[in-house]
């Protein structure tokens, strides 16, 4: 996802309006509750449960990316933008009404040693209580609280993977998840810097990375964001200024009345002038893509890869009294040319499969055939 974090749309009035008052005040909701408390078979239903679903079911109408996030869920996403949460190493997302995509699986985690891939589709949730849960009738955070767990818990989902005539169920134990945010290292004469996230830090590590590798002796860059799930606008803002001179069109952001607000290189310069390739992949998704499509179409740079994920809207956090949170969709964004990139990815400018998954690893040219053709265009060969 893209989160803005900072209060710089001037259309986001106060949350006091006449269609929420009339929601509010609707009569069907204390009739619903009166039934509740007088009929439902278990006299002491969990009412803080009770509230989560309404909130969500509220949200979940509007679109599959606007949510309430809970005290507890807020506290897990910023430990996961710091780096370190428990769980087994997944970004999902819901990708429609329906499913639960694995948008990309974390190097080195239980998940990836488990044999789950980007592009799953999960299916069921069993916990380490027995308790199983259908995915398709469930919330995005749900289904986060089910997957995350104490170190050493077992979790079993069941998966569909393209291609595969039936359903498998994978069983996986969670444990500490420590993520390398951007990976780095020389390829001959050129530099290879994978980033993992738009995190706080993506923007100061993937500047450093560069400028070593230029020490180093790199003479061109690849930048790999395959599998990445996406995360802060301002991240994004600064990398891209790093790479694209000066006044160049980063993204249009276009909120609820149409009126566009376009975002521009400052023209950072760490990377600005030599030969560059990203590499993408239909786990790259939200700011990934925002990246990508800002580098293929001013010409900096070629798109390697398969179609990326297609996730173009906006979430804002809006803290909440009890801690929480309220995640909602507040605008849509737009590549350079004007491209809608929601429900439709950035292509690449050169297409790439992985046509053996099972012998895949990124970062090594004998195994990533992704990375071999990038280094091939690099090279002139």
């Amino acid at each position: 996802a893209v989160f803005a974090e900072t209060d710089t749309y001037p259309w986001l009035s106060s949350p006091e309006t006449a269609a929420s008052s009339d929601i509010l005040k609707n009569p069907v909701f204390k009739e619903i509750l009166g039934w509740i408390n007088r009929a439902y078979v278990d006299k002491d239903p969990d009412k803080e449960k009770m509230l989560e679903g309404a909130l969500n079911g509220l949200l979940q109408s509007l679109d599959p990316n606007s949510r309430y996030i809970s005290p507890e869920e807020a506290k897990m996403e910023q430990d996961e933008m710091r780096g370190k949460f428990y769980g087994i190493g997944l970004q999902i997302d819901k990708k429609d009404a329906e499913r639960i995509t694995v948008v990309s699986v974390f190097e080195g985690s239980p998940a990836e040693k488990a044999g789950i891939k980007a592009g799953d589709v999960i299916i069921k949730i069993r916990d380490d209580a027995g308790e199983l849960t259908i995915v398709k009738s469930t919330t995005l955070q749900t289904i986060v609280k089910k997957i995350r767990g104490a170190k050493g818990t077992k979790v079993v989902l069941t998966i569909y993977r393209s291609g595969a005539a039936e359903y498998s169920k994978i069983e996986v134990t969670r444990d500490e998840i420590k993520i390398q945010n951007v990976i780095f290292k020389k390829i001959g004469n050129t530099g290879y810097v994978r980033l993992n996230m738009f995190n706080g830090t993506a923007a100061r590590d993937v500047k450093k990375a560069i400028d070593e590798l230029k020490t180093l002796g790199a003479k061109n860059m690849i930048l790999d964001l395959r599998d990445n799930p996406g995360g802060l606008l301002d991240a994004v803002d600064f990398i891209a200024s790093g790479f694209l001179p000066a006044g160049k069109t980063i993204v249009s952001i276009k909120n609820r009345d149409g009126a566009a607000e376009t975002t521009f290189s400052d023209g950072y310069g760490f990377y600005e002038e030599g030969p560059l390739v990203v590499l993408v992949n239909g786990g790259s998704a939200s700011a990934s893509e925002l990246l990508a499509a800002a580098i293929k179409e001013n010409g900096r740079g070629k798109l390697v890869g398969t179609t990326t994920f297609g996730k173009g809207s906006v979430q804002r956090g809006f803290p909440l009294s009890n801690g929480g949170q309220l995640r909602l969709t507040v605008a849509k964004f737009y590549s350079p040319n004007g491209n809608v990139i929601h429900g439709k990815g950035v292509e690449p400018d050169i297409e790439v499969e992985i046509t053996d998954p099972a012998n895949f690893k990124p970062g090594e040219p004998e195994k990533d055939p992704q990375l071999k053709k990038a280094l091939k265009i690099l090279n002139g060969n």
